[in-house]
């Protein structure tokens, strides 16, 4: 579904009618992802009565990685609860991506809301927009249409996925509805920029001068940068430490296209994030079994050799320019 006037009818009446909801997000959420779940949760709450709404698999992650904000306790999600509820999932394109996505296939109803390249439809109602700043930023239109009440855990939450998702409103997708939300959320008088600001980005010295070791780590190759971090390097910084610096690599002339590399030892495979200014790096993604917007993807690799065919696609991407896919 492209009209979002239509979307928000469809999910606005389904809300009215039904009492229970299961939130779906992607495996390790990021600020959007729960930001947007987190608030729509709320939002439920707050403006109709007697519903009950739940995050899927937020009782059972390891949240140390999150702001302190999202580090709350979460009802959890079991069989009989997803079968009597509403299904809706945040900032997902693939189903595979779902966090304890055996849950979404028990619900009456789904509905998705996602801001990715469109890759596939698994729900029964969907709305995805790729040229909006984030999935909070759709979350914050949806309130708006509605005029719904907002509290200050709604504002805060949708707040920190505007911001992380647009690196402070600075990448390319961010456009006139953004601002719009951010007005909505700033006029609403529920908004604490400064608590969302100091969990975001204040450091501690041990942080800072984790950062500085890091920097002197990145390869350098013609127009391109990388951060390449192996089992025992994954293991001695820790993976959440390292996959949260690839802005390390950012705002360099030089650097056309830049990426983060960890590995993964639960699941076994190296895991990387690709940025760029300009460039597709959504179709580099790709062939590495990722995905996600044309200037931010995540991809997964399964050996070292294809760390080396990474670096040969990002130099073919490089010399094609909008040629490249």
């Amino acid at each position: 579904m492209n009209n979002l006037n239509d979307f928000v009818s469809s999910l606005t009446n389904v809300i009215t009618n039904n009492d229970k909801f299961t939130l779906f997000v992607h495996v390790t959420p990021d600020c959007d992802a729960i930001g947007s779940a987190f608030a729509m949760a709320k939002l439920i709450e707050t403006n109709f009565n007697h519903k009950s709404v739940r995050i899927a698999g937020m009782d059972k992650l390891n949240k140390s990685y999150l702001p302190l904000f999202f580090q709350q306790n979460y009802l959890p999600v079991d069989d009989d609860f997803a079968t009597d509820s509403i299904g809706i999932t945040f900032d997902t394109p693939v189903k595979d991506r779902i966090f304890q996505k055996k849950y979404l296939s028990l619900c009456k109803k789904t509905f998705k809301i996602d801001h990715h390249i469109f890759v596939e439809q698994f729900c029964n109602e969907e709305f995805v927009n790729e040229n909006s700043s984030s999935t909070c930023e759709i979350v914050g239109l949806i309130a708006m249409k509605n005029n719904w009440v907002l509290t200050n855990e709604i504002a805060n939450s949708l707040y920190f996925g505007l911001l992380t998702d647009t690196i402070k409103f600075t990448t390319q997708n961010t456009n006139a509805n953004t601002y719009l939300v951010l007005n909505f959320l700033q006029n609403s008088n529920k908004l604490n920029k400064n608590l969302v600001h100091d969990q975001l980005y204040l450091k501690t010295i041990k942080e800072f001068k984790l950062e500085q070791k890091l920097a002197k780590k990145i390869k350098y190759y013609n127009g391109f940068a990388m951060l390449v971090f192996g089992p025992k390097k994954t293991a001695k910084y820790g993976m959440n430490n390292l996959k949260n610096k690839l802005f390390i690599m950012s705002g360099i002339t030089e650097i056309k296209i830049y990426c983060l590399i960890y590995y993964d030892a639960v699941t076994n495979v190296y895991k990387g994030s690709i940025r760029s200014r300009d460039f597709n790096v959504n179709a580099i993604a790709k062939k590495f079994n990722g995905g996600g917007h044309k200037l931010a993807s995540g991809f997964k690799l399964d050996s070292k050799q294809e760390i080396k065919n990474l670096k040969q696609e990002i130099k073919r991407c490089l010399k094609l320019k909008d040629n490249y896919e």
